[in-house]
């Protein structure tokens, strides 16, 4: 990919079958659709050996990132990044409440993107959702 057209690059954790393999994702075209309350996002994950792209190596099939407010999303505090927890949290009621608050995904980020720029909040989430899984 031309790297002139990515708004926001993230190193991610090294490829889990290739520890020796480092990774980057890489958002395009992020599509925010205020009507619908979405935004997506198209992303590349680069596969670095050593000073060596060998993205062609591997699949560069990426799901579509969608942020909808059918979502939930952990509120942050700022500039920490780290969860808001819940004060109304008891693990043992019968049906606890999250652990964390939680707000409308498509609402928080762009209240969000008010506070901190847009590229830094996509670095954070990046980070986040590598942590969870998201990136295999």
């Amino acid at each position: 990919m031309n790297n002139e057209k990515f708004i926001v690059e993230q190193q991610i954790s090294n490829d889990p079958l290739f520890p020796h393999i480092e990774r980057y994702v890489q958002i395009f075209f992020p599509l925010p659709n205020a009507l619908d309350e979405t935004l997506e996002l198209r992303y590349f994950i680069r596969y670095m050996d050593g000073a060596e792209n060998v993205s062609f190596r591997f699949n560069q099939t990426t799901p579509l990132w969608k942020v909808t407010n059918n979502d939930r999303m952990m509120k942050r505090n700022l500039p920490e990044f780290t969860p808001i927890p819940n004060p109304d949290y008891d693990p043992e009621a019968e049906f606890p409440q999250e652990q964390y608050l939680t707000e409308k995904a498509f609402d928080y980020l762009k209240e969000l993107s008010e506070l901190v720029p847009f590229n830094v909040l996509l670095r954070k989430y990046i980070l986040e959702e590598d942590a969870d899984g998201r990136f295999g």
